[in-house]
């Protein structure tokens, strides 16, 4: 059973070793048939334990592929980062770094537009600011032609949000 895996089921290994015969072999068969199991034949005595020895050279260079693998990643990771050097210098911030915070912010307003409704070609979406700002919201969105605003003051079935303004004084550091 896996530990990292908390719904995986418990396995069961069963070994069944009898003296080979054709009516033997056929009932034992039947028997591990009507499991929902695997079967497996071992070989014979004088070759398990090169079986074994081959198998564990197989592990052996499978983790070697994977180490190398894993190193030459991290290898290729390092040079796509230097890659942003400007005037011979490199820039104190990582190109992976700045990527990374890119696909965040693309992800954040992809989730945004996701949560708009679609009606006659256009988005519509709510969203909560600040009494105050109301009127500066409205300068700089009028400046786009397919934007209008409609403040909603009353009669909303809007859970509203549980920011609470502070200032330098109330703010906990």
């Amino acid at each position: 059973m896996d530990a990292d895996d908390p719904e995986a089921k418990p396995r069961c290994v069963y070994i069944i070793t009898y003296y080979d015969g054709a009516h033997i072999r056929e009932k034992i068969q039947r028997i591990c048939d009507s499991f929902s199991g695997q079967r497996f034949n071992l070989p014979e005595t004088h070759a398990i334990g090169e079986q074994i020895q081959r198998m564990a050279d197989s592990i052996k260079n499978q983790r070697n592929v994977f180490d190398r693998t894993r190193q030459q990643l991290r290898q290729q990771l390092m040079e796509f980062d230097n890659i942003a050097e400007e005037n011979g210098m490199q820039k104190a911030s990582s190109t992976i770094f700045i990527y990374k915070m890119f696909l965040a912010q693309e992800k954040a307003l992809y989730q945004s537009l996701n949560m708009m409704k679609t009606q006659s070609g256009g988005l519509i979406g709510y969203f909560w600011s600040p009494g105050e700002y109301e009127q500066e919201i409205r300068d700089r969105l009028s400046s786009q032609t397919a934007t209008k605003i409609t403040a909603i003051k009353d009669n909303y079935a809007i859970e509203p949000p549980t920011y609470n303004k502070v200032t330098d004084f109330t703010f906990v550091s």
